[in-house]
């Protein structure tokens, strides 16, 4: 079958319909138009309309969403060729009508699915004039809302759309991370399609495990059945250029008809297998699928890996486990969740994605969890997450919403779009779950949805418990499939089920002991209440950096007026007044609900004794505060392995400069918790941890635990790597300036893939004297830990205790910090050095006497006081030696 592609510059675009809401300057205009795209990137272009991530101009676009666009292209047939049969549209954004040469072909409501139309009744020879008009998607919805019962969904009270309405990603109408950007457009490639499907056209392959144990590698070739049939086909196995022996077995399930359908499969013994990060290698094999007809022959290729999944949910002593099992292994799921990486898809260029899954893996994830409030991600994402040994957990694009799956007849290509995508995507090895949706179930349960739901509709419970279930068992029986995230256990209806679900059979999502919980209601010290059994969301807001934010113009002249002045002895419960000048700006920033007032206001005081006096400080004391917090859940998390077997923060990613829950920011800069994100994932980690004793320990219970002695106190030695770790473990009390109060030193090794436990420090080191001026640090190789009795508010931080100092370096500049007390949690913000600097090492305590040097690479140059851009919890650093700008080569 022949293409010809009509993606391109050879578009327009031009508002139609009700034009009340367009500006004066854009009424009646034909602007240029590039497919794959969106009406927000052509005016963008066209220069009437600013991106939204500048400044205010996301109150400048709105009305997009509210109008109705059309696109329109020509195309010659030349007399004699061969008549296009179908126009085929990857994405179509959203509610659309085509039309070719004014004879309507096609409608779709459905983002997330290809949409192929019959143009053979339309098509002409010469000039053909292809029509896409696109229907406002805030009304549609609004009215949809109104018309289906009100559904609840969330963030109606902050002025988001009902997303519920509409099969479109969710964010798009507004999210507690991201603008309101209701986008329309073409947003995928467009084709013509000329002749028949090639006779014996070849399928994906599908790579499982027979009942007798073997490999089996199965191909499915179609053609028309009134065609003589191929002569035959070939399936070969190569890796690193030479082919893998392997047994072919005689096509089954031969179907005559219209199409005739033959499956081919090929039996492989003992490959290689893919293994996820830090468990194994993750060899390619490549699958050739030879067609020979008449003489002709015609081959198809695909990339193959073998894995085994199971999602291990057996009931234990203590409930019932979440474990992933790849390939037969428990594997300790390290990793974020994944939200769409910039504002409009063709943003999102597939060396931007690689890049990004690139920074997950170099902080040591293992895992990332597609959201359902965003989309099925391209394949350069899962082609990164297949080679770089990162496990993806796939959810449904269905989010913190009830969904009428029973009242729009539009929700039937809800079932058409799954399984297009589970084919699409089942080829690759690293998704290894399926969930149904996010916050869903628990939104109809803890969010006061319930008392709000008509008794007549099954609000989603259709699709999460019978629909998508059925689907999965059809298309990708391999990967294992979750109703909902968080969810406890409940039934699923199946393909010969009852008709509904019952909501009141379903557990409690918010149960510890079962199934995947989410951890909003708890922060910093007190995640230590309670040990789930996987954690699939927690977080903690922090601002994008700096640079990142004045790149986006969100502060103007704010940081200018921003007054440096001497700092009071304590904070005020209230923010700064200083903060007044830029609140409009980090308002419009951060989206979570109560604002600035809500998310640091209460906070930065309860945590720093000193309230930060200008715009630069204020911004990393809150970046502290989240390496603090993330440090201190997925340290927890770790430190009660098996039991819990799963931390995926929220969140890995930013598709604009704000301030979010993530750990790389919307220009693609890691914020410093993803350093610290990166040394809390390492596979070894050392940790001290209050784990308890006895039967009240939240190991044991999952229970309360609040203000644990200091005898609770253990050191814990994660080993998540399949050899032994051994090696003396030095344990000191010590003071802020250097003092050593106690000291011990003690084997202490863990066994493959184990926690290895050193209890009571007590007994080793002796109980604190003074709270405020003494910590415990344990160290154990190349790994440190240290543990606070207080909070810094009620600790004695020795005041100006960093210096740092230039030296050029080989390919950008070093970085010398020395301690002349203990510096705790110091951040170097790289980025107010280059728009390309990047430190290769940040948030970090140091101890009195200790120096560190700190490369930083994509700058030659620095004019900047160390004071500048290096502080720690207790202030700046100050500069010693190089007082001038330093220089380096190699930039």
């Amino acid at each position: 079958m022949h293409t010809q592609p009509l993606d391109g510059d050879q578009w327009t675009v031009r508002a139609v319909g009700d034009l009340a809401a367009v500006p004066d300057h854009i009424r009646g205009l034909v602007f240029p138009a590039r497919v794959p795209g969106c009406v927000h990137l052509d005016l963008i272009r066209a220069g009437v309309l600013r991106h939204p991530n500048l400044g205010y101009a996301e109150r400048e676009q709105e009305w997009i969403g509210r109008t109705d666009w059309r696109y329109e292209r020509g195309f010659v047939v030349e007399p004699g060729s061969p008549t296009p049969g179908c126009v085929s549209f990857g994405c179509l954004d959203t509610v659309a009508t085509v039309e070719l040469n004014g004879q309507q072909i096609g409608s779709a409501e459905n983002f997330h699915m290809p949409h192929a139309f019959n143009a053979l009744p339309a098509v002409r020879e010469g000039e053909n004039l292809l029509t896409v008009t696109l229907r406002a998607p805030v009304p549609f919805v609004e009215r949809a809302h109104a018309e289906h019962a009100r559904l609840p969904y969330n963030g109606d009270f902050l002025r988001w759309a009902p997303f519920n309405m509409l099969r479109k990603p969710a964010c798009n109408f507004g999210w507690d991370w991201g603008p309101r950007v209701a986008t329309s457009g073409i947003a995928g490639s467009v084709t013509l399609q000329i002749g028949l499907r090639a006779r014996g056209a070849c399928g994906m392959p599908v790579v499982r495990r027979d009942p007798a144990g073997r490999w089996v590698v199965e191909v499915v070739t179609e053609g028309p059945a009134d065609v003589p049939d191929i002569q035959g086909v070939e399936l070969r196995l190569i890796r690193d250029g030479e082919e893998i022996s392997g047994t072919t077995q005689p096509p089954g399930e031969v179907v005559e008809g219209v199409a005739k359908i033959e499956r081919h499969r090929l039996i492989v013994e003992d490959p290689e297998l893919w293994w996820p990060r830090g468990y194994g290698e993750r060899p390619i094999y490549e699958l050739h699928c030879i067609r020979r007809r008449a003489g002709d022959e015609f081959e198809s290729r695909w990339p193959v890996w073998f894995r085994t999944l199971m999602l291990d949910n057996s009931a234990d002593d203590i409930g019932s486990a979440f474990t992933i099992r790849v390939n037969g292994r428990p594997v300790f799921c390290r990793g974020a969740n994944w939200i769409p990486d910039a504002l409009f898809p063709t943003e999102a260029t597939p060396e931007r994605i690689r890049a990004r899954v690139r920074q997950a893996a170099d902080a040591n994830m293992n895992m990332l969890r597609v959201w359902g409030g965003g989309l099925y991600e391209q394949d350069a994402f899962y082609e990164a997450c297949d080679e770089l040994g990162i496990m993806v957990w796939q959810d449904f694009p269905y989010a913190c919403a009830l969904y009428p799956d029973e009242l729009r007849p539009s929700w039937d290509g809800a079932a058409m779009e799954a399984g297009w995508q589970m084919v699409r995507l089942r080829q690759h090895p690293s998704i290894v779950l399926w969930c149904g949706g996010n916050e869903c179930v628990e939104g109809y349960q803890h969010w006061g949805w319930k008392s709000c739901t008509p008794r007549h509709t099954d609000w989603g419970l259709g699709i999460w418990c019978r629909e998508l279930p059925r689907i999965v068992a059809r298309f990708d029986p391999t990967v294992p499939y979750w109703p909902n995230s968080p969810w406890s256990g409940g039934p699923l209806a199946g393909e010969h089920g009852p008709a509904r679900v019952d909501p009141e059979q379903i557990a409690d999502v918010r149960d510890p002991d079962r199934g995947d919980r989410h951890t909003w209601d708890l922060h910093f010290e007190d995640v230590r209440k309670l040990v789930p059994r996987f954690v699939s969301e927690f977080g903690r807001i922090a601002p994008a950096c700096e640079r990142t934010l004045h790149e986006a113009e969100v502060f103007g002249e704010a940081l200018a007026d921003a007054p440096a002045s001497t700092a009071p002895a304590a904070w005020p419960r209230e923010a700064p007044p200083w903060i007044d000048t830029t609140r409009a700006a980090l308002e419009h920033r951060l989206r979570q609900t109560g604002g600035t007032k809500v998310a640091y206001d209460p906070v930065l005081p309860d945590h720093f004794r000193h309230p930060a006096t200008d715009l630069r400080a204020w911004l990393w004391q809150t970046q502290i505060l989240q390496c603090r917090a993330l440090t201190t859940h997925i340290e927890w998390l770790r430190a009660n392995a098996p039991r819990c077997m799963g931390a995926l923060l929220w969140q890995l990613n930013d598709c604009w400069a704000c301030q979010s829950w993530s750990i790389i920011d919307g220009a693609g800069r890691p914020k410093p918790a993803w350093y610290a994100v990166r040394r809390a994932f390492e596979q070894r980690l050392l940790t001290i941890q209050p784990l308890g004793r006895g039967a009240d320990s939240p190991t044991q219970q999952g229970r309360g635990l609040s203000g644990p002695p200091a005898e609770a106190l253990s050191i814990v030695l994660v080993n998540d790597t399949d050899e032994t770790a051994g090696a003396p473990c030095r344990v000191r009390r010590m003071t802020f300036g250097g003092g050593v109060l106690a000291a011990r030193e003690l084997p202490l090794g863990a066994a493959p893939r184990t926690n290895a436990i050193l209890s009571d420090l007590a007994a080793l080191v002796g109980a604190p004297d003074d709270l405020s001026t003494e910590c415990l640090v344990a160290e154990w190789g190349a790994h440190r830990a240290c543990w606070f009795w207080d909070r810094d508010l009620r600790l004695h931080l020795p005041d100006d205790p960093l210096t740092g100092e230039w030296s050029p370096g080989a390919d950008g500049l070093m970085l010398r910090l020395r301690a002349r007390a203990l510096a705790k949690d110091i951040i170097i913000g790289a980025d107010l050095l280059g728009e390309h600097a990047r430190a290769d090492d940040n948030s970090f305590t140091l101890l009195p006497g200790e120096t560190r040097e700190v490369r930083i690479g994509g700058v030659a140059a620095c004019a900047l006081p160390v004071a500048e851009f290096v502080r720690c919890a207790s202030g700046p650093a100050s500069s010693c030696g190089t007082d001038g700008p330093a220089t380096g080569g190699g930039v």
